[in-house]
């Protein structure tokens, strides 16, 4: 439990080490191919660099086209994510707004009206944009 905590606390330092760490690993056998081949060993280190660039680059690729799919994906759950903003609303009140003892809770909630605006405004900017492909 205590290097769980530990880690997390140091997670921005331990997530780029982890990174860098295995993406040295998946490089490194095409550097010593290289070499084994008869490639100058600076030549070797710079392609081995450039890989690791084309690896980083495939990856903020694959990122750039989840999060578009998601944005296209998201209006259609538009229903179901206001649902689950009233029911969070609806326990919210329940749980923590009619008992004093839980006021410790409302600054990690955080408000929830908020992002309730927030969808309906989506929603509208939606339905106006279906509105005028129709």
């Amino acid at each position: 439990m205590v290097v769980l905590f530990g880690l997390s606390r140091i997670s921005g330092i331990v997530g780029p080490v982890f990174l860098a760490l295995v993406l040295t690993i998946c490089v490194y056998l095409l550097k010593q191919r290289l070499i084994n081949r008869g490639v100058p060993a600076a030549l070797a280190t710079v392609s081995t660099i450039l890989a690791v660039y084309v690896i980083l680059a495939a990856l903020v690729a694959s990122l750039w086209v989840s999060a578009v799919q998601l944005t296209r994906l998201l209006p259609q759950y538009t229903s179901q994510i206001t649902e689950l903003g009233n029911d969070l609303l609806f326990a919210r009140a329940i749980l923590v707004d009619a008992h004093p003892q839980s006021a410790w809770l409302r600054p990690f909630l955080g408000d929830i009206g908020e992002a309730k605006a927030l969808l309906a405004s989506r929603r509208a900017a939606t339905k106006a944009a279906k509105s005028t492909q129709a």
